[in-house]
C-alpha cells in the first residue's frame, strides 16, 4: 500500500555529499517565531503537527518579516492548516481508501525516484502521461485536493526516512516535470491542473526546493521571458527552463542520471 511505499523507498545516504540549508538548525528568532506561533494557535492543537511542518511555516513566512508581518502571516497560515487537516482527516491519508486514487494514479502519474547531492527527493511527471479528458471527466476540486495531498504526505513521509537515516531534517524536493508533448490541450483542464497544483502551494508550502521543467518548447520559454518579471522573485529563482538536453545541466544542480527513471533519459531508476 501508499504507506509501505513510503516505509521501503530506498537511497543511500553516501549520495548525499552537501548541506542543505533547511538542514541548518533554528536560529534563535526562528525559534521564537516558531514558540509564538504555536502558543497563539494552541500548544496541544500544535503538538499534532510535525516538526518539520512547524519549521516550514517559520521559514516559508520569513520574507514577511520586512513589512513587520512574520509572525501574524505564518500563525494565520498554520491556523488555516490545522482546520484542513482536521477537516479532511489529514493524518489517515496514507491509510484509509480514498475513491478514484487507482483511477488517478493512471491520470495523473507521478514517480518519487532518487535524491539529489542534497538529500531532496525528486518527483518526475510527464506531460505526455497526464490523462487530460480523465481528470475532466472523473474528478472534482475536492477529490484532486484529497488525491493529490495523499500524493505529497507520501513524500513527505520519504523525507522523514531521509532525515531518520541522515541526522539531517530535510523537508524539500525537486520537481522535474517533461514538458514534450505540451500542447494547447491542457488549456481545458486548467481548473483542475490548479486544484492538484494549489495543494502544495496552501497546505505544503516551503517543500519545493527547484522545479526543473524538461524539453520546454519555444514557444513555452517566449512566453516565460516575458512573464516571469511578474512571478514573486523566490519563486522564480526556483524555477528553471530547460531544452532537450537537460541532463547536463541538472548534473550542476546536483542531480545524477542514475538518479531519474529512463523515461526521462535517467538511469535504470525504477518507479
Amino acid at each position: 500500500n501508499t504507506l509501505m511505499a513510503a516505509v521501503e523507498y530506498e537511497f543511500s545516504p553516501d549520495y548525499i555529499t552537501q548541506e542543505s540549508e533547511e538542514s541548518k538548525p533554528l536560529t534563535d528568532e526562528e525559534k521564537e517565531t516558531l514558540d509564538k506561533m504555536c502558543e497563539a494557535v494552541g500548544a496541544d492543537r500544535a503538538m499534532t503537527i510535525a516538526h518539520e511542518c512547524k519549521v516550514r511555516f517559520v521559514r516559508g513566512y520569513a520574507f514577511e518579516k520586512k513589512n513587520g508581518k512574520w509572525l501574524q502571516v505564518a500563525t494565520a497560515e498554520f491556523e488555516k492548516l490545522l482546520q484542513w487537516r482536521k477537516e479532511v482527516d489529514a493524518d489517515t491519508l496514507l491509510t484509509r481508501e480514498l475513491p478514484k486514487s487507482d483511477l488517478f494514479m493512471k491520470a495523473w502519474p507521478t514517480c518519487v525516484a532518487g535524491v539529489d547531492r542534497l538529500g531532496h527527493p525528486i518527483i518526475v511527471e510527464r506531460f505526455a502521461d497526464w490523462d487530460l479528458d480523465s481528470l475532466i471527466k472523473d474528478f472534482n476540486d475536492q477529490d484532486l485536493t484529497l488525491l493529490q495531498a495523499r500524493n505529497l504526505e507520501r513524500v513527505q513521509a520519504i523525507k522523514a526516512k531521509i532525515t531518520e537515516k541522515t541526522g539531517r531534517l530535510t523537508y524539500k524536493h525537486c520537481y522535474v516535470l517533461d514538458l514534450n508533448g505540451l500542447s494547447s490541450k491542457l488549456y481545458s483542464a486548467k481548473d483542475q491542473a490548479k486544484a492538484i497544483f494549489h495543494v502544495a502551494q496552501y497546505y505544503y508550502p516551503e517543500t519545493l526546493y527547484k522545479m526543473f521543467l524538461l524539453n520546454s518548447p519555444f514557444l513555452f520559454r517566449a512566453i516565460w521571458k516575458v512573464a516571469s518579471p511578474m512571478v514573486h522573485p523566490i519563486t522564480r529563482d526556483k524555477m528553471k527552463i530547460l531544452g532537450g538536453s537537460y541532463l547536463d545541466e541538472l548534473k550542476t544542480h546536483g542531480i545524477e542520471a542514475d538518479q531519474l527513471p529512463p523515461s526521462i533519459k535517467g538511469g535504470t531508476w525504477k518507479a
